[in-house]
């Protein structure tokens, strides 16, 4: 009879500890806070951007976009073949001080795809956690301001504000808001961004 009020505060104890659990938001799902605020959106950002070394997928430390005031934000995927030029420009391009490069991958695929696509074309600048590309296709959760654009089109660029607004490249010497053109101009459109 002693272990019935002993067992009975254990099923209790791991209900409680269960409901908690439950109700934390699952890693695949963003919460308006994430990109409430620019500090929010670099916290983010900082946790869902991801390097490759050798094999495996490593976070970037929680302060990497603490000077960021502008995001460059190129869409690519593992069987976009016009993105290789593109690509291959991208690799060997220095952004200016306070300009951070992020890879969005534009393909219906996990983490797994994202390394293999970083592997092969030899990215080494961040790359968004591919739970946001999801998000975006299945509309079950928060977009991503990065990934709020209808068209999906790839190689494509877009720029944004650190408090992640997105910013008209035609407004600033672009020929056209689509396509891969756009390396070919982006010095020259950031600097008309950045002064």
């Amino acid at each position: 009879m002693a272990l019935r009020p002993l067992l009975i505060a254990a099923l209790l104890t791991h209900a409680f500890t269960a409901l908690a659990v439950s109700a934390a938001p699952p890693k695949d799902i963003a919460l308006p806070a994430d990109f409430a605020s620019e500090t929010a959106l670099k916290a983010s950002l900082a946790r869902d951007c991801y390097t490759l070394d050798g094999e495996q997928l490593n976070p970037l430390p929680a302060d990497a976009f603490s000077n960021t005031r502008l995001y460059v934000v190129y869409y690519s995927h593992l069987y976009c073949g016009v993105c290789v030029p593109v690509t291959e420009k991208l690799k060997t391009w220095k952004a200016p001080e306070g300009v951070s490069l992020l890879l969005g991958y534009r393909d219906d695929a996990d983490n797994t795809a994202l390394t293999q696509y970083l592997k092969k074309s030899g990215i080494t600048f961040p790359a968004l956690d591919t739970k946001y590309i999801r998000i975006r296709r299945t509309h079950l959760g928060l977009m991503h301001p990065f990934y709020r654009d209808a068209d999906e089109g790839a190689p494509r660029f877009r720029f944004f504000h650190a408090d992640g607004t997105e910013i008209d490249p035609t407004k600033h010497g672009a020929t056209s808001k689509f396509g891969g053109e756009i390396i070919d101009q982006i010095d020259v459109i950031l600097q008309d961004i950045l002064k």
